[in-house]
């Protein structure tokens, strides 16, 4: 076959394989990626995706696109381009216009105290005193986020306060900690109610506007039990030897369980104090085979 002939076939199967890879005008392109090979990041950089002159999409072919695997690439309307199944809303694809990926809805990834835990520390040093429990704590989003009323820093009325009595603290203040765009450190009006769970629910949206799940890493739970060292949701005397343990170094619990005393360190004085508790002596009541309801 002369070297004309050759070329010109090489053309046609060319034209051949573009034609059927590219969408037609008026259509764009959906992409799938694997749910499990998602960057370690916590962002998603937004990418661009720039159609060709002719309508069709450019720049696919079969590379990862932000360290995501490409499983398929189908055609589909143009009113916007799907990746995972949501819509960027971004019409107009094929016609010229850009299709963007956003960030994914912001998740609380970390707290102090954590989600679960149980302050098993007394509520109160006296009969008469002012009750004592958790008023102050942190958390972390995945990613930066705002108020989804002012579309700025973060404030009391982003997060909400409830528990099972109907008596739960409000928020008194947020502030981010170190400038931080993603944690923060939120301060109750009050402490926690003792007996009970206490959820802080956060109301925030990240940079692109995009809400925090409801039901999806959205808040943080936290119960109040005195004597509960080993967080089973019921005071008995068998928190004692848990204590033990703890101090021991057998099984080291954290200060929420351990410091009995609220003196801010775990010593052995917390054993006399947790004995106390139990059979109601400088306390609101006997703890001993008190539980705390099921967790909301």
């Amino acid at each position: 076959m002369s070297p004309r002939k050759s070329a010109a076939c090489l053309v046609s199967i060319a034209s051949f394989l573009l034609s059927a890879a590219s969408p037609a005008i008026g259509q764009s392109t959906s992409i799938r990626h694997s749910e499990g090979d998602r960057p370690e990041t916590g962002q998603i950089p937004k990418l661009l995706f720039p159609p060709g002159g002719d309508g069709s999409a450019t720049g696919f072919g079969d590379r990862p696109i932000s360290g995501w695997p490409l499983l398929e690439a189908t055609a589909v309307s143009a009113d916007g381009l799907t990746i995972d199944g949501v819509g960027t809303g971004a019409p107009g694809f094929a016609g010229g216009s850009a299709a963007e990926l956003t960030e994914p809805p912001p998740r609380i990834i970390w707290s102090d105290p954590p989600d679960g835990a149980i302050d098993a520390r007394c509520d109160v040093s006296a009969p008469g005193q002012t009750s004592r429990g958790i008023d102050l704590l942190r958390l972390r989003f995945d990613v930066a986020v705002r108020s989804p009323l002012t579309h700025g820093l973060l404030e009391p009325q982003d997060f909400e306060t409830t528990d099972l009595n109907g008596t739960a603290p409000a928020i008194l203040y947020v502030e981010p900690l170190h400038q931080s765009a993603n944690t923060f450190e939120i301060g109750l009006d009050g402490p926690i109610r003792v007996g009970t769970w206490t959820t802080i629910l956060a109301h925030v949206e990240n940079e692109d506007g995009a809400p925090i799940q409801e039901g999806v890493d959205d808040r943080i739970v936290f119960g109040f039990l005195p004597g509960d060292v080993n967080a089973d949701g019921t005071s008995s005397p068998s928190d004692i030897l848990d204590l033990i343990d703890s101090l021991n170094g057998v099984e080291p619990l954290p200060i929420w369980s351990t410091d009995i005393d609220r003196s801010g360190l775990a010593a052995p004085a917390d054993i006399l104090r947790i004995v106390d508790l139990l059979n109601g002596v400088q306390t609101t009541r006997p703890w001993n085979g008190m539980r705390l309801p099921p967790r909301p």
